[in-house]
């Protein structure tokens, strides 16, 4: 299975835009605090703006790492570039 997602989602009107791993990408301080390049965890315990999959029998899970391939821990993070998950 592949799978990929282009580009970034902004969750709190400018104030917080992520790409697909949760990764902040601006501004250059999200409505958490947090700064580019860094995450902030959800009630899940996942990033938020993370995307997800799975059901609801099984639960959801991220779809991508956050990691530093995906730009953790990169200030700034690329915005917008292909995250595939083998």
């Amino acid at each position: 299975m592949s799978a990929a997602a282009d580009g970034t989602i902004d969750i709190s009107s400018g104030y917080y835009t992520a790409n697909g791993a949760g990764i902040i990408v601006a501004p250059s301080v999200a409505s958490t605090g947090n700064t580019p390049g860094q995450t902030s965890m959800g009630m899940l315990g996942y990033p938020h703006a993370t995307v997800l999959i799975g059901n609801s029998d099984l639960g959801y899970f991220p779809l991508f790492l956050s990691d530093y391939a995906q730009g953790l821990g990169r200030n700034p993070p690329r915005p917008t570039y292909r995250l595939t998950a083998p």
